[in-house]
């Protein structure tokens, strides 16, 4: 034991001894050459104290915290002026520019509520030149104190800026005030072609002004498309047709597929008051432009009955067949074969006593005799089906004629027909299919399928319906 110990502390003091030897050593050439290309990367530093602990850092501070306060208190004054300026009353919208002086809404506001208040609209004005509303408002106010020239010179100034509708009709208005008609009308012109969809706005004062539609036509120079249909939708919602056939002359070379809606309008009021030629020519120009997937109508020709084959889709525009409403009622339209189509009427069994199934309105010459006919089936339905036609006049609704009750054909095609007369007085008729519930029976449920319609002139000399 000793022995070990002994002879570990002699390794210990060889250790020892040989450690300098190995310190002292010199270094490698590698060693050399590595340190001399790349230097030892010098130790951090720790940051050394900048400006921000002196003077010249609690000035930048200052001002930076200052700046920060400045925005703020912006913000803040621009925010509660513009609350003070929506409020409406007077003393707070005054209190509001002076809050915000720079801001026009501000001045407008109180100018619009001042019982005088010309020097805040000019006010207004002047803090934004190029809007043409501002100097719209100034002009009117300057012509409600009196001055003439100063009320012109801010109109022409919001044309000049804005040469938009509302600057255009404010000078045309300040003319026609002032008695200088022809400039109301070149200034209305204007205006119209600036912004067509205002067209009706104008129209409302040309009709107040003279009532007179080929006066009007001609000094409001009306032959921009834009601006001709306006003036049409206009004249179709006032319901003056006497205006009518001069200004569907003007547009009809124009119209075009997206115009059938008012097209559709156009028809409505022209067969509510019973205007047959003009009806029969928008129709026929709808048609022969392709607007309307239906033919042309001649009264000269049988054709009177539109889209008696089923082939297109029902409409309800014109000439067209009509579907009411009808509760409990269900309608299609199904292609049969490769040549013929139908039209479905589905009674669920809750529909009403009585409901209108379909109708069309056919323009006939008067004091004639007609043929109407029809080819159906049924599917489910009893032999009375409570289905029926009737031909109406359509000024009055006066029936001129009923048809026998339609008689159910089950798995077969049947055809029916009746005749009636047109009076010397009528010029339209309304067809009408109907369901009747007949007495003593429940609301039927099941299905009518009519594959064609037609109407033919009756020769008065012989009495023989043509086929």
């Amino acid at each position: 034991m000793a022995q070990s110990i002994a002879m570990r502390e002699l390794k210990r003091s060889k250790a020892t001894v040989a450690s300098p030897q190995a310190s002292t050593a010199p270094p490698s050439p590698r060693a050399i050459l590595l340190e001399a290309v790349v230097p030892p990367r010098p130790k951090p530093q720790a940051p050394q104290a900048s400006y921000r602990n002196g003077p010249l850092g609690s000035l930048v501070v200052a001002l930076f915290l200052l700046g920060a306060l400045y925005g703020m208190q912006a913000l803040v004054r621009r925010a509660a002026g513009e609350w003070l300026a929506g409020q409406g009353s007077l003393d707070r919208l005054e209190l509001a520019t002076r809050v915000i002086p720079d801001n026009p809404f501000a001045w407008t506001s109180l100018g619009l509520a001042q019982e005088d208040g010309l020097d805040a609209l000019q006010r207004a004005a002047e803090l934004q030149p190029n809007d043409g509303a501002a100097w719209v408002r100034v002009s009117l106010e300057l012509e409600e104190r009196g001055d003439v020239a100063g009320a012109e010179a801010a109109a022409l100034r919001a044309v000049e800026v804005d040469p938009g509708f509302d600057s255009l009709w404010t000078l045309a208005n300040f003319c026609l005030r002032q008695g200088r008609e022809e400039e109301f009308w070149r200034y209305t012109r204007q205006a119209v072609r600036a912004q067509p969809d205002r067209t009706a706005v104008a129209a409302t004062l040309w009709w107040r002004l003279l009532d007179d539609p080929a006066r009007i036509m001609a000094l409001a120079a009306l032959e921009e498309p834009a601006v001709l249909r306006r003036y049409l939708d206009y004249l179709i919602q006032q319901r003056k047709i006497e205006a009518l056939p001069e200004a569907w002359e003007k547009f009809e070379p124009a119209i075009r597929k997206n115009d059938l809606p008012m097209a559709g309008e156009l028809l409505e009021v022209l067969l509510a008051g019973e205007k047959v030629d003009l009806a029969l020519e928008v129709w026929n120009a709808l048609a022969q432009r392709e607007i309307i997937d239906l033919a042309p109508i001649s009264l000269a020709d049988d054709g009177l009955l539109t889209g008696g084959d089923f082939a297109h889709r029902v409409s309800g525009v014109g000439f067209d067949w009509r579907v009411d409403p009808a509760p409990g009622v269900y309608r299609l339209q199904r292609r049969l074969d490769a040549s013929t189509h139908s039209f479905e009427i589905r009674l669920s069994g809750g529909q009403e006593e009585y409901s209108l199934l379909l109708s069309q309105i056919v323009p006939t010459p008067p004091s004639q005799t007609y043929l109407f006919h029809f080819e159906y089936a049924t599917v489910q339905l009893p032999f009375l089906t409570g289905l029926r036609w009737t031909v109406r006049d359509h000024r009055s609704g006066r029936i001129l004629a009923q048809s026998g009750p339609v008689e159910a054909a089950e798995d077969y095609w049947n055809r029916q027909e009746f005749e009636f007369e047109t009076p010397p007085d009528t010029r339209l008729v309304r067809i009408e299919l109907s369901y009747q519930r007949e007495p003593n029976t429940e609301r039927y449920r099941g299905r009518f399928v009519i594959r064609s319609a037609g109407l033919v002139r009756v020769s008065p000399a012989t009495g023989a319906g043509k086929p």
